[in-house]
């Protein structure tokens, strides 16, 4: 609940001021242990003074969602369903994932988990810890240069997607000034933030994929790539868009490498700049 911002938005509901992150998690745990003891409303003798309204509503679907949590674990039968495979008969499919990150339909355990639906990602949750990752990058950046980064390089493992939703591919996208847009739970493209939203330049980014990211994710690789070009074709001010800057200067609109499929990282992947392929041609060997 704490990545889905449950908490912050039933707090907000109740309380005459503003809670920070850490207490959010002190005022949960009472609240959750009223719930399953059978409280139905414990928010006067948790919140006392502080509580500005008692919002049934709010109360009754944070309840909710405490016991259908709760019936999810009781649920569970890991060993069960091990025996049963074992015996050759079949379980019941179900997603991966770790319930700490918003993920409560990983419950119950004991299913034949598959990985994810990479139309998914990043999840509404990766984009929150996305955006603190990139001001808490920036914030240090300043720190010990005593400026804005004009260009970031990272790493991207496939372990981003398949356990932490796409937090690192959130934190790109913000670097660029790009929000994704959901519909259903499904990322659907992306919206450029105007400069007063984002209140930051731009910064450019240079990202090496990894194989398993180059293979199984794709969709996540066009879904960056494409924010990448749209955000180089701006027309702001160098001081604002550090990608348009550098693009100006003569680098390539390449920011995306990775190896050839099948191959070591010596060659060039085909320059093919047709919508379908706008991929591969980011990705490039890394040389």
């Amino acid at each position: 609940m704490r990545f889905d911002s449950e908490i912050e938005k039933f707090l907000s509901a109740l309380m005459d001021r503003p809670v920070a992150e850490k207490e959010q998690e002190a005022l949960a745990r009472p609240f959750i242990s009223a719930f399953l003891a059978g409280d139905t409303d414990p928010s006067a003798r948790i919140l006392c003074d502080h509580l500005k309204n008692r919002n049934s509503e709010s109360i009754s679907l944070l309840q909710e969602k405490v016991l259908d949590i709760s019936r999810r674990i009781e649920a569970s039968q890991e060993m069960k369903s091990l025996l049963h495979g074992m015996e050759g008969g079949f379980i019941e499919p179900g997603p991966s994932g770790l319930i700490t990150r918003g993920k409560p339909d990983v419950l119950p355990t004991g299913r034949n988990f598959y990985s994810l639906d990479p139309a998914t990602v990043p999840s509404r949750a990766a984009w929150r810890v996305g955006r603190k990752l990139a001001h808490l990058l920036i914030n240090k950046y300043q720190e010990e240069q005593g400026r804005i980064p004009e260009n970031v390089a990272m790493y991207w493992m496939a372990s981003d997607i398949m356990w932490a939703e796409g937090e690192q591919l959130a934190q790109m996208l913000f670097l660029l000034g790009v929000e994704p847009v959901w519909k259903g739970g499904r990322v659907k493209g992306y919206k450029v933030l105007s400069l007063d939203e984002l209140r930051l330049p731009r910064i450019d980014i240079t990202v090496r994929v990894s194989g398993i990211t180059r293979d199984c994710f794709y969709n996540c690789i066009e879904l960056l790539d494409s924010a990448i070009q749209e955000v180089a074709a701006r027309d702001e001010s160098e001081e604002m868009n550090f990608i348009r800057k550098h693009s100006l200067q003569g680098s390539s609109p390449a920011r995306i490498f990775a190896s050839r499929p099948g191959t070591m990282p010596t060659a060039r992947v085909s320059s093919d700049r047709s919508p379908l392929k706008r991929w591969q041609h980011s990705l490039r060997a890394w040389t």
